[in-house]
């Protein structure tokens, strides 16, 4: 493991953003919105179980604000092109399943 306390994020760009983390040794996946309060919600969620880098995956320019919050709250944030994510084997097709492989993903460097 590179990134031991390590979090996937998948941007969405209409409606929600999705969170992959490991609490109590399971992977959680948490739904968050798009205003600046859920992000900050977000951002704090993130803080809260501890995690010191996010691997984020996002089109368009829907990584800027929570990237900005994030670094901000002293996360490391690694942007991921979601052409590089998706022809990585073994990924499926699903925000929620996305976070989940980033996190893992990230989690191994």
């Amino acid at each position: 493991m590179i990134h031991r306390h390590a979090a996937g994020i998948d941007l969405g760009g209409k409606h929600s953003h999705f969170v992959a983390l490991e609490v109590e040794g399971e992977i959680e996946v948490r739904e968050f919105g798009m205003t600046t309060p859920q992000l900050i919600e977000m951002v704090n969620y993130v803080c809260e179980h501890r995690v010191t880098s996010v691997a984020m995956e996002s089109t368009a320019k829907y990584w800027m604000v929570p990237c900005e919050l994030l670094e901000a709250a002293g996360v490391e944030v690694y942007l991921v092109n979601p052409a590089h994510a998706k022809n990585v084997p073994g990924r499926a097709k699903s925000d929620q399943l996305d976070c989940r492989w980033l996190q893992k993903l990230h989690t191994y460097g």
